[in-house]
């Protein structure tokens, strides 16, 4: 017997007559028929449908049979065949009733016949379905019209054991999305539609105004972190709809929707820029580009509100246009959806030169309008426009809450201490005024130093909770100061953790490669008598901070017990390399470079090099190296320094000689490639440094996005190739085939596996976050299969990760080891060669990767957490004072210097520029107070957001530039408690100002004993495959 859940019923005029249509049952365990009453009446040319999960006398599992009723006769018949009553069968019995009433009605069976039983399940194989996690709708003018948006769809309800997914076969319809008129632009973001689960089927259902309807004949799985989207559009006639598919489109819609952008122009970092903006109405579309909407000097930041940009369109595509004098102008890499009710902006700040500018992509923030009702703000932050000319103070003015709905009557005043001078920012938690109330009305003050006082227009809410901070740009002249709103920007710190993970990889400024033409001159100023050498942060579409983020254990550890990161010359990476259908040539390639990609085209220069400097072999390494060879890394302590390289000294742990290892490491380069010299013998710090200076920031600021990198340093840790310190040997292929095969995983045709490896990745977690082991050092042939515990040092614990990655390496990736298939195959993963050991030790690491990032997490919670310092202790202000000669004071202003302020010997700091004049929080104290041979300044940091205990407290001056003259006893220091008592500050220890005197190195401490280092001698050469002289093709 067939099962089926529907009967259907019809009538056909001339053959057939009206009836009642019964059902008889025989349910489960009964011996006997029993008979319904009319379930529908059927008349002549009319169609009736009986659904039996709708009857509840009937039982899942009974016997069931159709009787007709014959209206006009007493001649009821019943039918012959018989089936099983199942709720979620797609099947339906059909009959019609002919004959006549005279010679005896009869019915016609007229077979089985499926139907969308919303009971009814399917199982589907997902394998080759394309996923969307976004739509796009155009109506264009003239061969279109306008409709509504809907989306059909069948969400996921579970999965097989055999990893397929289990689906309602009958299709639901949401309500309209929007209505597109002709002319008009939608994306529809599905993330946004709650009743689409992630794993749903979907497709797109139009719906004409004033017309018919029409579905698209393409489906898609909708998974919340797909990075397409499908674009459609309307064609033909309101009464013939044709749905046009346009394809679909990778990485358009991952950005957002914005209104407007925020433009910095950083000083010493960046330069003067214009700033465009271009649009198109579809990817189709060529862009266009709208006339200047403003100018970005020094110093300065600015909103640009894409309101105001003359035939841009809500939905049309945007991006950053950066409009540079003398040079050539650039877009960012960035697309966006412009909706003009969105309450999202885009930040962009300018680093890098004229010459070789980088637009730096700061992220998408919430920022909302102050009368938003549901807005409650945390903080306040104010900015001093550059052309303001004076220092001011930060207040903030507030009346407590009566009841909720009556506050005070007058304003109370707070002073924050310190003050805010030109091109500076200052923030103000609103949780540290004592007597601020719950829901109190807040506003935010300025108090001039030498004027009035003046308040802001915008009164908001307060709540310790909220994620709002309210930002604020100072302007104007003293007499007639602005204070501009900019907006409520969503201040909770975690969701920034994401965003700087991946910013880490984007760090333009944090490293400067130094192109040296001719002979070294300062590469940061361009005249005729000089050899005009090249400062850069990035080549190949890439930052050189990518070189940080490595640690090379396959080389072992050095001569200080530590493992280096990314080193070519030293470490030997240019005996374990292989060609990997990569080369220096499709990296040109791919970011556009065509005179690279004519440069090393086997017409040209690479027939000739490849066999004298690489052996005849495409190596990537090789290439990347002799690319660099007459190039070096400018960091402190050689000529022409700016501070052009923090991350050096920031990722450097040595505690005894800082300059002088790091004069080791980074050797200069001449214009010739030579051994010895330059990048490719330079020794980069290891990704275990990079992650220990974020985490223990954090601990220190208490800031969430300082955990962003971390996690990043972690990640890169499992990465197999990022532990054996090859930038080649299918390198990029790996980590695009772990996206991929990740994915797949969580999202895609393995996703059956995904609760198993969510769970394996758990018991890790558990297991590791109770384990009492300790480590006061990690080394990979004792601690590879050591259990790890949230008591270890962060760099151990990136460093044990390091391990695994290692292990995986040498397993599989490492086709120099005999009898190791490599897995790739002209550069593309072949899963023809994965085996089912490489694949569970493929699981095992991502594993891992992701046990440990819960437990750095947890780890750092915990650690900021029970981090309590007596009142007594904790450092709230940092007080510096310096007089200044007549001489000092006309050129002090281009002597930067870099206060990190640190606990004992770690390396994490906050860090704060103090010029002392023009930039800074800097107070000229009165007449009586200068002396006659110069003026007196008062520079005071806040620190009263930070966890700093003055009894672990270490300053750092560094010198920005090698033009900075002052010494420590130029200075005097002091810092203020909690308990609002001055201390003086004479060091600890071995703390220190490192500071420069002409190109020697020199440690100078507190005390003002000087301690002068031997230079460092010349490494003998290593090898010559990358010493010769570069190509001037550039």
């Amino acid at each position: 017997m067939s099962e089926i859940s529907r009967f259907q019923f019809l009538a056909e005029t001339g053959v057939g007559y009206a009836y009642y249509a019964k059902i008889e049952y025989k349910n489960p365990g009964s011996t006997s028929w029993k008979r319904t009453g009319s379930q529908c009446s059927v008349s002549l040319g009319l169609t009736k449908d009986v659904n039996l999960y709708d009857i509840s006398d009937i039982k899942e599992g009974a016997e069931v049979r159709f009787f007709m009723d014959v209206k006009a006769s007493s001649k009821d018949r019943t039918a012959s065949e018989i089936f099983i009553y199942k709720k979620g069968s797609v099947n339906y019995a059909k009959y019609n009733a002919k004959g006549n009433l005279i010679s005896g009605p009869k019915i016609q069976y007229k077979g089985l016949y499926t139907y969308e039983n919303p009971y009814a399940t399917v199982v589907e194989n997902d394998e080759g379905r394309e996923d969307v996690s976004c739509f796009r709708f155009f109506a264009k003018a003239g061969i279109g019209y306008a409709y509504r948006v809907m989306i059909d769809y069948r969400n996921k309800t579970g999965v097989t054991s055999d990893g397929k997914s289990i689906r309602p076969v009958k299709w639901q319809r949401t309500s309209s999305q929007g209505t597109l008129a002709l002319g008009q632009i939608m994306e529809l973001d599905l993330n946004k539609v709650p009743e689409i689960k992630d794993g749903a089927v979907v497709r797109f259902h139009l719906d004409v105004v004033w017309g018919t309807s029409a579905t698209a004949s393409q489906t898609f799985i909708y998974y919340k972190n797909s990075k397409y989207r499908a674009d459609y559009n309307g064609k033909g006639a309101v009464r013939s709809p044709t749905i046009q598919y346009l394809g679909r489109i990778l990485g358009v819609n991952r950005i957002g929707e914005i209104s407007r952008f925020r433009f910095f122009a950083e000083t010493g970092i960046g330069f003067a820029y214009s700033v465009k903006i271009q649009y198109r109405s579809s990817v189709y579309d060529t862009w266009k580009t709208s006339s200047k909407l403003c100018d970005m000097a020094l110093g300065q930041s600015k909103d640009v509100y894409l309101s105001n940009v003359s035939g841009l369109k809500d939905g049309y595509e945007v991006r950053f246009y950066m409009d540079i004098n003398a040079a050539d102008d650039i877009s960012a890499n960035e697309t966006f959806i412009y909706k003009n009710k969105s309450t999202y902006l885009a930040q962009y700040n300018a680093k890098g030169t004229t010459g070789d500018p980088v637009t730096v992509f700061q992220g998408r923030k919430e920022c909302v309008d102050a009368n938003d009702p549901n807005a409650r703000v945390n903080s306040f932050k104010s900015n001093a426009v550059v052309g303001i000319g004076f220092a001011y103070g930060m207040q903030i003015e507030y009346r407590n809450p009566i009841s909720g709905t009556s506050w005070e009557n007058s304003w109370h005043t707070y002073t924050e201490d310190g003050t805010v001078c030109l091109s500076e920012s200052k923030s103000i938690k609103l949780e540290k005024i004592s007597s601020l109330m719950e829901g109190a009305l807040v506003r935010l003050k300025i108090a001039i130093k030498v004027g009035s006082t003046k308040s802001a227009s915008e009164t908001l809410r307060y709540s310790k909770n909220g994620k709002y901070l309210a930002n604020y740009d100072i302007s104007g002249p003293i007499n007639s100061s602005k204070i501009i709103f900019k907006g409520l920007e969503n201040n909770v710190g975690t969701i920034g953790i994401a965003h700087w993970n991946s910013q880490t990889d984007k760090f333009e400024n944090d490293l400067e490669f130094v192109n040296v033409e001719g002979g070294r001159d300062d590469p940061h100023t361009d005249s005729a008598a000089d050899n005009d050498d090249e400062a850069r942060y990035s080549d190949f579409g890439e930052s050189f901070t990518a070189y940080q983020h490595f640690i090379d254990i396959r080389a072992g550890k050095n001569s200080s017990n530590d493992y280096n990161g990314y080193s070519f010359g030293i470490n030997g990476v240019s005996k374990g390399e292989y060609y990997d259908g990569n080369s220096i040539t499709d990296m040109a390639k791919k970011r556009g470079k065509d005179h690279l990609g004519e440069f090393w085209s086997t017409d040209g220069w690479a027939g000739a090099i490849t066999d004298s400097v690489f052996g005849g072999r495409h190596t990537t390494d090789s290439q990347l190296n002799y690319w660099f060879n007459d190039e070096y890394i400018h960091t402190p302590g050689k000529d022409w320094y700016r501070h052009c390289s923090p991350s050096v000294w920031n990722y450097c742990y040595n505690t005894t000689d800082k300059y002088g290892l790091i004069a080791q490491n980074y050797p200069l380069a001449e214009d010739c490639g030579k051994d010895n010299q330059g990048v490719p013998y330079s020794v980069f710090p290891s990704v275990d440094n990079l992650g220990r200076f974020w985490y223990e920031k954090f601990l220190l600021s208490g800031d969430c996005n300082d955990l962003g990198p971390v996690l990043h340093a972690v990640q890169d840790a499992s990465i197999p190739h990022h532990t054996a310190g090859f930038m080649g040997n299918h390198h990029s292929q790996y980590e695009s085939a772990i996206e991929k095969y990740y994915n797949d995983i969580l999202y895609g045709k393995d996703s059956s596996r995904k609760n198993i490896f969510n769970d394996k990745a758990i018991a890790y977690f558990k297991k590791w976050r109770s384990s009492a082991t300790t480590a006061s050092d990690v080394t990979y042939s004792t601690d590879l299969n050591k259990v790890p515990s949230k008591s270890w040092r962060i760099d151990h614990l990136i460093t044990w990760m390091a391990f695994q990655a290692y292990e995986n390496y040498k397993k599989y990736y490492d086709i120099s080891v005999k009898g190791k298939a490599n897995r790739f195959s002209n550069g593309q993963f072949d899963d023809s060669k994965c085996d089912s050991a490489y694949k569970y030790a493929l699981d095992d690491l991502l594993s891992k990767a992701l046990a440990m990032t819960m437990l750095v997490l947890e780890k750092a919670k915990e650690e900021f957490e029970s981090k309590s310092i007596p009142s007594s202790r904790k450092v709230k202000k940092i007080i510096f004072k310096v007089t200044l000669s007549a001489t000092e004071t006309s050129i002090f202003d281009d002597m930067p210097y870099y206060l990190h302020v640190k606990h004992d010997y770690c390396g994490g700091s906050l860090e704060y520029r103090m010029n002392i004049l023009n930039c800074g929080s800097n107070v000229k104290l009165s007449n009586t107070e200068e002396s006659v041979n110069g003026l007196s300044y008062q520079r005071t940091i806040d620190t009263s957001a930070c966890k700093i205990d003055s009894s672990k407290l270490i300053l750092e001056l560094e010198k920005g530039s090698t033009k900075a003259k002052l010494s420590p006893s130029d200075f005097e220091v002091s810092y203020v408690t909690e308990d609002n008592v001055e201390h003086s500050y004479s060091g600890r220890g071995e703390s220190y100002f490192p500071k420069f005197e002409d190109s020697k190195k020199v440690y100078e401490s507190i005390s003002k004993k000087v301690v002068r280092k031997p230079r460092p001698s010349r490494r003998p050469a290593t090898s010559s495959r990358v010493s010769a002289r570069k190509p001037t093709a550039r």
